[in-house]
């Protein structure tokens, strides 16, 4: 379980998710493979976690690329948290 653990704060999206949930605003390095250091990072502030997290099939617009990377972080991290729900469920850890 430690090794889960260490794993799922070690992760940069994880990570990323994390910050996002803490912070009003926050620079959030989206683009950590971008050539040009510079382009890397994002300010991402409430209104644009709220946009980006809105359903997507009920709405009038399309996601820009910074929503849509958004949406795939906290993808990946829910379904980092689920690992963490099978253990528990499987009795591997309990509550």
């Amino acid at each position: 379980m430690a090794k889960e653990m260490k794993e799922f704060y070690e992760n940069k999206m994880n990570q990323n998710a994390m910050l996002m949930l803490d912070w009003d605003t926050r620079n959030i390095e989206l683009y950590p493979d971008h050539p040009d250091y510079e382009k890397r990072n994002a300010i991402i502030g409430r209104k644009e976690l709220e946009r980006a997290l809105l359903p997507h099939h009920k709405l009038p617009f399309k996601f820009n690329k910074d929503e849509t990377i958004i949406r795939d972080t906290f993808d990946h991290f829910l379904m980092s948290l689920t690992r963490f729900e099978h253990f528990i469920e499987t009795e591997i850890v309990t509550q």
